[in-house]
């Protein structure tokens, strides 16, 4: 592997896209009792995650769309209609 100014050569880099590109390894971080561990190098391609991790969830990650509500006195009511739109 060489680099010129600090870029890797053996890389197309006009061509990258979207796909998956595999590497030898990765660094991963714990957070536990209010901070960071120092981080461990590891080979694993794979992560574990939560079941209830927000990304997984559609509702909780991203805008769900507009929401209707009817109130007390019978009517529905929208919130920021032209804003959600």
């Amino acid at each position: 592997m060489t680099y010129a100014r600090g870029i890797r050569e053996d890389i197309d880099w006009a061509s990258l896209g979207f796909g998956y590109m595999p590497v030898r390894s990765h660094i991963r971080y714990t957070w536990s009792n209010g901070s960071w561990d120092k981080g461990t190098l590891s080979s694993d391609p794979y992560i574990t995650m939560s079941i209830a991790a927000t990304c997984l969830h559609y509702g909780q990650a991203a805008f769900e769309g507009l929401k209707a509500f009817r109130c007390k006195d019978g009517k529905v009511r929208v919130f920021r209609p032209q804003e959600n739109s």
